[in-house]
């Protein structure tokens, strides 16, 4: 964790997280929602001081405030627990001084409401951030419910690891993550359920590029599954996985590298792994080629 100044903006773990919840805010979620959210994810490190500041003074700009994170924060600085780590930090007692002030001047803040809540910024990048890596969701089918997390995210591609049918809602983020894994797949984010439900964001470690099916490349991407929908995945039941719960797939070892045309499954395996292990490779820059049928792309 870096700090460069007493200011409560001048942390990297208060930028990220006040940074984390904008970009929410911007591809669509509201305030209460991301608030919940950000809470699942921060409240248990060590020290969240940061996490709580953070998510009140976003909740703050957007016109929002929850009543739990307001109280924890008015404890925190109350209590100056903050003050005691900051002292554990090292830092001297005229930074200590200036920090207290800092954090009295924020309290004061959120006790008055903006002049001008932040509206939010609809652009292509933002719509690009929808469903981050991490995402715990399911939707409606016919059928049932379905649950997911989104283990990857990599441009406009998302890869989602499937729940089998569900009787009920699921309520919690352990209701997904301990249900039986049916299948994983990569899709574009068009083809990405628009009417999910999201549950909450959990910490994903693994890095899944190159597994269940297909190999991203930025800025384009190539691949037989892509062209699925979230309804069709669980029909095709492309990619099985036998007594895995979908916490099991939270390690990428897990997951492994299969295309689904038998015709020509082995030959683009091989291709992939070439790829993934020499990126540089003539047949990985031909198949790259073939896929975007742009010649000079490499050069």
């Amino acid at each position: 964790m870096a700090f460069w100044g007493m200011d409560l903006n001048q942390s990297d773990e208060f930028c990220e997280i006040y940074n984390e919840y904008m970009d929410l805010y911007d591809i669509g979620l509201e305030p209460a929602e991301i608030t919940q959210q950000m809470l699942q994810k921060y409240q248990k490190e060590a020290i969240p001081h940061n996490a709580f500041f953070a998510i009140a003074k976003a909740g703050w700009s957007l016109g929002f405030r929850s009543e739990s994170v307001f109280s924890r924060v008015n404890q925190i600085i109350d209590n100056r627990e903050n003050i005691a780590y900051y002292r554990s930090l090292g830092f001297s007692e005229q930074d200590i001084k200036e920090r207290e002030e800092k954090l009295f001047s924020f309290q004061a803040l959120l006790q008055t409401p903006p002049k001008a809540p932040r509206k939010r910024k609809i652009s292509a990048c933002n719509r690009l951030k929808r469903l981050p890596k991490g995402t715990v969701s399911y939707y409606e089918a016919d059928d049932g419910y379905y649950g997911f997390v989104v283990l990857d995210a990599v441009y406009e591609g998302r890869l989602l690891a499937l729940t089998e049918k569900l009787s009920v809602v699921p309520k919690n983020i352990e209701d997904v993550l301990n249900a039986t894994a049916l299948t994983a797949i990569w899709l574009l984010l068009r083809k990405a359920p628009k009417g999910n439900h999201d549950i909450g964001i959990i910490k994903v470690q693994g890095d899944y590029n190159g597994r269940a099916g297909v190999y991203l490349c930025h800025p384009v991407s190539f691949g037989i599954n892509f062209s699925f929908y979230l309804d069709e995945c669980h029909q095709r039941g492309l990619l099985h996985f036998k007594d895995h719960k979908v916490h099991d797939l939270l390690d990428e070892n897990n997951i492994p590298i299969e295309f689904y045309c038998e015709e020509t499954a082995k030959e683009e395996t091989r291709m992939v792994i070439d790829l993934m292990n020499n990126p540089a490779s003539k047949i990985a820059t031909n198949m790259i080629r073939h896929a975007i049928n742009l010649e000079g792309f490499f050069h």
